[in-house]
């Protein structure tokens, strides 16, 4: 039952199949493809582009939150969950972007 390579595995991955690096675009089951990739750089390089871009028009600058918080934007971070965050100056703890009520370069 376990032993019966031929129905586990893709041809690919049974045993006495070449190495994985020695197969053709389409026998690399689940590998992004060279034709992917490039789409994937330039969206990458887009979203980074645009964090910097936030980044620099950020930090410095005064800003009063929503719940009433108020000094100079210190950082900005990418965070996976929330998107993009800040500290301020004077308080512990990071905020979301969307809770600037008010910004002024400072």
């Amino acid at each position: 039952m376990f032993g019966d390579s031929e129905r586990c595995f893709p041809p690919a991955f049974q045993k006495g199949a070449a190495k994985l690096t020695n197969l053709g675009p389409r026998e690399r089951p689940g590998l992004a493809s060279e034709a992917t990739m490039p789409a994937v750089k330039l969206r990458a390089s887009t979203i980074l582009g645009a964090f910097d871009e936030v980044q620099s028009e950020l930090v410095g600058k005064a800003v009063i939150l929503t719940d009433g918080k108020s000094g100079t934007v210190e950082n900005v971070w990418l965070d996976e969950l929330h998107g993009v965050r800040i500290s301020v100056a004077g308080y512990d703890g990071k905020w979301p972007v969307s809770t600037i009520k008010f910004a002024r370069s400072g």
